[in-house]
């Protein structure tokens, strides 16, 4: 059997075993959700489908799928308020990465207050932390987040997002945000099928709006006349500024806005 221990200012405690695999290895997935005043979550259907397809591409069993929507289920019903965050770990494991097939996942819920919205236009700047390509990985919201640390910790002072590229040079996504350009009156987003996570209020917005999925470089950031982030907390927020970039407001992005607003009044 294993021991694991715990620094203390008095030296080292003993401690059971640390065999979650979400805290070796990283191995889960986890959904943050905005709910509504009323307690529900509106966007409820799209973190569904992109939980169940992230655990599908993971691997977990039929059992193990259907306890972790059972408890999904259980936490869009709980009627609380602000943000919930629901972290999935695909079990516990003694060292190794080998995951055996009848594992029991761990579902934690954890709440938080909710920003209000904001129209402030956001301050952007180019990350120099690049995002890996692999495509296994593509488009889940998985608990491997150590790219976003670094990038959201290197943010400068006084810049809200950055936009994060990946090892080819193309943009895929903010820190935290889905991205959006405008070029030549057509909206675009970047193509996510090696870096980058599926975005539930982009999904959302797809099925409301003409979206061209497209390969984006920073050439493309210079005749874009409008950049925006969005994401599921803080819906769609217009970039002021990208370097020496000056990006205007569009009259189709607070349309958006709106539209996303009244699903949480």
């Amino acid at each position: 059997m294993s021991e694991t221990f715990f620094w203390h200012s008095s030296g080292w405690q003993h401690s059971p075993a640390c065999t979650d695999r979400a805290v070796q290895f990283g191995d889960g997935l986890f959904e943050t959700m905005r709910c509504a005043a009323d307690g529900s979550v509106p966007l409820a259907d799209y973190h569904r489908n992109r939980l169940v397809a992230g655990l599908k591409k993971l691997g977990f069993s039929v059992n193990a799928r259907a306890v972790v929507e059972e408890a999904f289920e259980s936490a869009c019903h709980s009627s609380h308020s602000g943000v919930i965050k629901l972290i999935v770990s695909r079990g516990e494991t003694e060292r190794g990465y080998y995951a055996p097939a009848d594992l029991t996942p761990t579902v934690r819920l954890q709440h938080f207050p909710a920003s209000d919205f904001s129209d402030k236009p956001l301050s952007v700047c180019l990350s120099d932390v690049r995002l890996s390509q692999q495509p296994a990985l593509a488009g889940l919201k998985h608990l491997n987040r150590l790219e976003q640390v670094l990038a959201r910790n290197a943010l400068p002072d006084g810049v809200d997002e950055a936009l994060m590229l990946d090892t080819q040079g193309n943009i895929i996504e903010g820190i935290m945000s889905n991205v959006l350009i405008s070029i030549d009156g057509q909206w675009h987003t970047p193509r996510l099928e090696l870096s980058g996570v599926n975005g539930v209020t982009l999904a959302w917005l797809k099925e409301r709006a003409t979206i061209h999925e497209s390969v984006i470089t920073c050439a493309d950031l210079e005749r874009a006349c409008a950049l925006v982030f969005c994401n599921t907390l803080t819906g769609f927020r217009s970039a002021s500024s990208c370097g020496d970039m000056v990006y205007s407001e569009h009259a189709e992005v607070s349309l958006w806005q709106k539209q996303f607003r009244s699903l949480y009044l």
